[in-house]
């Protein structure tokens, strides 16, 4: 099933929770399933430039929540 590829982004600090980019890498993972094109799926869902989610992306590899082949393994795997 398609996850809610909206995120809630806080507002509250410059830094943002583990939990919030739980939920970018969740999405990010899926989209990466289904779309040539996860990070602009992404940000268009939330309002947001892509360089935007570029960056959230970056951060939850950072963190160990999303491996950094993440995008070509899944598409390996579709072909």
């Amino acid at each position: 099933t398609r996850p809610r590829l909206r995120v809630r982004i806080p507002t509250d600090g410059h830094r943002k929770p583990d939990e919030f980019y739980r939920q970018v890498a969740e999405r990010f993972a899926y989209l990466t399933t289904v779309s040539a094109r996860p990070a602009t799926e992404l940000a268009d869902a939330n309002d947001v430039p892509v360089t935007t989610v570029h960056g959230w992306v970056k951060e939850a590899r950072r963190r160990g929540l999303l491996t950094s082949g993440e995008r070509a393994r899944k598409r390996g795997e579709s072909q």
